[in-house]
């Protein structure tokens, strides 16, 4: 098996005492990529330093990333930042964290200094903070995935479905012919949630997530 670690990052919107609602919604509109990094490696930290973990349930030296769309292009910045992560999977990432706003959007959201977006789920307007896009801008090769998948020197697996309706395959293929040591896995049919849905309560995955796991699986067991 794997030791995992599932984190929730500072500024996601949940709360510890409210964990699966999105209850803060001043913390999610501050959010930024460069809080997200310092998250990792916060998180990174605590596995080097804190005796509570086992150490004989986890090996230090072997630290896998995994994430789910624009979690998927955080990981792949933070491997290629961190030494001590060894391998990188990504789940419907995203090539280009700028890509999709025209000059008129991001000329309204400089002026107003927010804008939302809707949440299909819980049907809120999450509000972002114009402080989102400055620290794209600001950090233009930090915060670039492409040219940190052009650095990576660790192996680097690349999933992604073909019905993406939210994120275009075309951005796993520009990730996967950017990284040296990368192996692109197509699922055939799938959407951007590998057809899962929040919350989950059937006992099996869905198809497309079951065939997503098993890839990643067989990814993490590879030497």
């Amino acid at each position: 098996g794997f030791f995992c670690i599932k984190v929730n990052l500072s500024h996601n919107g949940t709360r510890p005492d409210d964990p699966l609602n999105f209850s803060d919604l001043e913390a999610f509109a501050n959010d930024t990529f460069s809080h997200q990094l310092n998250d990792l490696k916060a998180v990174l930290d605590f596995i080097e330093q804190t005796p509570d973990i086992p150490l004989n349930e986890m090996d230090v030296a072997n630290i896998s990333l995994i994430g789910h769309s624009r979690g998927g292009s955080l990981v792949l910045l933070k491997g290629a930042q961190d030494a001590r992560v060894t391998k990188i999977i990504t789940w419907s990432a995203v090539a280009d964290l700028l890509a999709g706003y025209t000059p008129e959007e991001i000329a309204a959201w400089k002026e107003t200094g927010v804008k939302t977006i809707s949440n299909t789920r819980t049907k809120q307007q999450m509000p972002i903070y114009y402080s989102y896009y400055e620290d794209l801008m600001n950090h233009p090769i930090r915060l670039n995935v492409l040219q940190a998948a052009s650095r990576l020197d660790k192996p680097l697996l690349v999933i992604h479905g073909d019905k993406d309706e939210t994120i275009p395959i075309s951005d796993a293929y520009s990730i996967h012919q950017h990284a040296a040591d990368s192996k692109l896995i197509r699922i055939e049919g799938a959407n951007h949630t590998f057809g899962s849905a929040h919350p989950w309560n059937e006992e099996t995955l869905p198809p497309h997530l079951k065939a997503t796991v098993e890839a990643t699986v067989m990814f993490l067991k590879e030497k």
